[in-house]
C-alpha cells in the first residue's frame, strides 16, 4: 500500500524533473539569443548576456518566493480542522 508521504516524494521528483528541463531549455534559448546577438551587424541597446542572466537569476528567485508563498497557503488550507486520526490501524 502506498503511503501519502510516498505520493508526494513522487509528485516532487517528477516536479524536480520538470523544472530541469525548463531551466535545459531556457538555457538553450540564452544561447541561441546571444548567438543571434553576437550575430547583429550592430547590437547596440542589446542587453549584454549578463544582464539577461541577471533577469533571468531575478525571474527565478520570483518564481522560488511565489512558490514559498503557495506552498505556506497550501498547508494552512489542507491542515487538520479537529484533532487528526491515525492513518493507520
Amino acid at each position: 500500500m502506498t503511503s501519502y508521504l510516498e505520493v508526494l516524494q513522487k509528485i516532487q521528483t517528477q516536479t524536480l524533473e520538470n523544472v530541469k528541463q525548463i531551466q535545459a531549455v531556457q538555457i538553450a534559448t540564452l544561447k541561441t539569443a546571444r548567438e543571434l546577438i553576437a550575430a547583429l551587424p550592430s547590437a547596440k541597446g542589446m542587453p549584454t548576456f549578463a544582464q539577461i542572466t541577471e533577469l533571468s537569476s531575478s525571474f527565478a528567485n520570483q518564481v522560488l518566493d511565489q512558490q514559498k508563498v503557495f506552498v505556506e497557503e497550501l498547508a494552512d488550507v489542507v491542515k487538520p480542522t479537529t484533532e487528526a486520526k491515525p492513518l493507520a490501524k
